[in-house]
């Protein structure tokens, strides 16, 4: 399937009642039944946490969204370790992952990866049950030229790069999802495109920890907002892990 979205593959999973987390979230909300976890207390994130020591117990989640994070991160075993470590054995997952694509520091930027890679690297924690391509090659094409352009035109300053390629892709951006609709569905495509989705389950029975410690520096506060619906489960009964130190605490907001 050409690229299977992060809302899709909610829609599709996500049964009244089940816990379901975006890793990385960012100020992006998918639907109001997912939990947003982000190492920043950004507006709408619910759950602020470092990936790679997640709050949660073991086998408590049932959906994992992580899309375009693993790139940011160093060590992007140690996160998808974690992810596997909280999904229920009957979870699912769903991944994003860049393949040609610039530059892109949030707050930095380490990976890329090819579809062998991809399934490579979720193979050792995940069953792969659907991977395909997320964008497709004009959409590569277009961001290395217009990563080009804003280089030429900005004469080595950051500041009007930014403002270029932001110009340029606002400018580009809609001819190459048309064409991608074409082009994004031939097996040659995989040779050059922006990057992958990754679907898998947690099928694979482990030897788990009964607890994982978690860094008091990375974990910071939990935010209860007022847009949780009834279906979703309470921030307060979420299966944390919690700490008898102070350092993890819980925060409401009053409703008016």
């Amino acid at each position: 399937m050409l690229n299977l979205t992060a809302k899709k593959f909610f829609k599709q999973q996500y049964r009244p009642g089940a816990l379901a987390v975006n890793i990385g979230s960012g100020t992006h909300t998918i639907d109001p039944n997912v939990f947003n976890l982000d190492l920043f207390p950004y507006k709408r994130v619910d759950i602020t946490a470092d990936i790679c020591n997640l709050p949660f117990k073991n086998n408590s989640v049932d959906l994992i969204i992580c899309e375009e994070v693993l790139e940011h991160l160093p060590d992007p075993d140690s996160a998808l370790r974690e992810m596997s470590r909280i999904l229920k054995t009957t979870g699912r997952i769903y991944m994003n992952v860049p393949f040609i694509m610039q530059y892109h520091s949030s707050p930095h930027d380490y990976q890329r990866w090819t579809k062998y890679g991809v399934r490579q690297m979720m193979s050792k924690y995940f069953t792969v049950t659907n991977l395909g391509i997320a964008y497709g090659p004009t959409s590569a094409l277009v961001l290395v030229l217009i990563s080009w352009l804003a280089i030429l035109l900005s004469f080595g300053s950051q500041k009007i790069y930014n403002v270029c390629f932001i110009t340029f892709q606002i400018l580009l951006a809609p001819w190459c999802h048309l064409l991608d609709q074409v082009l994004g569905r031939l097996e040659t495509a995989e040779n050059m495109n922006c990057g992958f989705y990754c679907e898998g389950e947690n099928s694979k029975l482990r030897e788990l920890p009964s607890s994982v410690p978690i860094d008091s520096t990375q974990a910071r506060n939990l935010t209860t907002t007022a847009r949780i619906p009834a279906t979703r489960p309470s921030l307060t009964r979420l299966p944390i892990i919690w700490p008898a130190s102070t350092w993890l605490t819980i925060t409401r907001t009053t409703i008016t």
